[in-house]
Parts: C-alpha cells; structure tokens; sequence
C-alpha cells in the first residue's frame, strides 16, 4: 500500500513550527516537521481508503483520467 502523505495541521501544531525552525537540524523535507511533532505527541493519522494516483507525469495524468472515466457513476 502507497499513498503519497497529506498533511493537515491543527492551529496547535503550526504554532510550534517557529521552534521547530529554531530547535531542529534538518528542516529541509515536510517529514522532518511531522517527526518533530510526534516526538511532542502532537500527531495523529487516518488511513484513507480509495484510490489515488500519482500524477507526476502526462502518461500518469492519461492513466488517471482513464480510470476515472471507466469508474464514473
């Protein structure tokens, strides 16, 4: 199973993200803020059930499309 993360934060959470910025070492890839919250307990996930696709590319964004053409309701 593969999802690429979304993320929505809480008021609370993106309120410690001047420390975060200030504290942490690596600041560079969104996972390392993620990190940093959950060392603080300040973090929660949900599965998502569904598809989803990743539409990096035009062939990716042709096969998405396809699907969901052939899905319709």
């Amino acid at each position: 199973m593969v999802c690429p993360p979304v993320y929505l934060f809480e008021s609370q959470a993106l309120c410690e993200l001047p420390a975060f910025l200030a504290a942490a070492a690596d600041t560079d890839a969104p996972g390392d803020f993620i990190r940093w919250l959950a060392e603080r307990g300040l973090v929660h996930a949900h599965r998502m059930r569904g598809e989803r696709f990743d539409v990096g590319n035009p062939e990716a964004y042709a096969a998405a499309a396809a699907w969901l053409v052939a899905h319709e309701r």
